[in-house]
């Protein structure tokens, strides 16, 4: 089964690198502290860790002297003076709210709205403000279970847009495959055909699969089908339709 699982927080040198490395550069897209520039402290804080790191927000937190820092889509936090830095998630204990999971979703859906939607393959009205983005591989058993669940998701008001994300990357047959599904005419039934098993003649063309795959690796997606909310919210991998619409519904 090829769900979607974080990964857990490793404090050493090597995660610290990854954690700041820079990726796609996007602000928050929902209510937040407000962002200030970086901190020369900070700023030097992270340069110190990964000289090639991209700090593209600072914001304030509920915890005196703690900054929420955003390298791209990653987030940490860090003492106001740049000596120390926490790797993990924030929660606020009455609410039992993971703050740092709400930043992670706002810095989600501005990713996935700024991809290009005439690139997606979309099932329902592609106005509709209900959605899901979901990255997919024809080749994954569990693709092909969500893709019988999405007639029952367009009934609902809900729009369904798929991404392409062959688990083996860019190189493997998978791609080459999912390849002749986007430079198809229709893709939408060239999709349909080639996720029941069909096979469709090699096809080449412009394309941004590529880049649909880069956003999944930037967003940590691990294996498909990994469904997101437009707000962002990771709703996790293979999920049953009424589960996705009880979840935009509350």
């Amino acid at each position: 089964m090829h769900h979607v699982h974080p990964n857990p927080v490793d404090l050493d040198v090597k995660t610290l690198f990854l954690l700041l490395l820079p990726v796609l550069g996007v602000a928050s897209a929902a209510p937040a502290p407000a962002p200030q520039s970086a901190p020369t402290s900070i700023a030097s804080a992270v340069k110190s860790l990964n000289p090639q790191a991209d700090v593209t927000q600072v914001s304030g937190t509920p915890i005196a002297g703690l900054k929420e820092v955003r390298a791209g889509n990653e987030i940490v936090y860090m003492s106001e003076d740049g000596k120390y830095l926490f790797a993990g998630d924030l929660i606020e204990v009455a609410s039992r709210e993971n703050l740092t999971e709400v930043a992670r979703s706002s810095t989600r859906a501005k990713a996935l709205s700024s991809s290009n939607r005439q690139e997606h393959i979309v099932y329902g009205p592609a106005k509709n403000e209900k959605k899901v983005y979901v990255f997919t591989d024809t080749s994954c058993p569990y693709c092909t279970r969500f893709h019988e669940e999405v007639p029952k998701l367009v009934a609902a008001g809900i729009t369904v847009e798929y991404l392409a994300w062959p688990r083996g990357g860019p190189r493997s047959p998978a791609f080459a495959n999912m390849q002749s599904v986007w430079c198809s005419k229709d893709r939408n039934a060239a999709y349909d055909k080639v996720i029941q098993g069909a096979d469709l003649p090699m096809e080449s063309c412009e394309h941004t699969m590529q880049a649909q795959y880069e956003l999944g690796v930037d967003l940590n997606v691990q294996g498909t089908p990994a469904v997101f909310a437009a707000n962002g919210t990771q709703l996790g991998g293979y999920v049953p339709a009424q589960q996705i619409i009880e979840a935009l519904n509350d």
